[in-house]
């Protein structure tokens, strides 16, 4: 029997293994799903996210005025930044409604 299968000798109904509560901290980029533009200086706009790249890393999305803006994953920060430019605005990924 593997650890992870045994109960927590001190807490017999907290399992040792937490594979099962994991999962990500944040929204995942979808096609369609929803996004916030953080613009510098402080306004905000809805975008939609209309092309997933690179496992999620490279996104595409069109803001409501319907210019179309590229993010990348950041790899320090785990922020999505504007593609290729050190300043820019940045997304937020939503979290999609159930």
């Amino acid at each position: 029997m593997a650890y992870s299968d045994r109960a927590h000798p001190a807490h017999p109904r907290v399992t040792a293994s937490i594979e099962g509560v994991l999962g990500p901290t944040r929204p995942l980029p979808r096609l369609g799903g929803s996004a916030r533009i953080a613009h510098f200086g402080g306004g905000f706009e809805p975008g939609t996210i209309v092309a997933v790249h690179e496992e999620g890393r490279l996104l595409e999305v069109r803001g409501e005025t319907g210019e179309l803006y590229e993010f990348e994953l950041n790899p320090a920060t785990a922020r999505f930044i504007t593609a290729g430019a050190p300043h820019g605005p940045r997304l937020e990924v939503l979290a999609q409604s159930r």
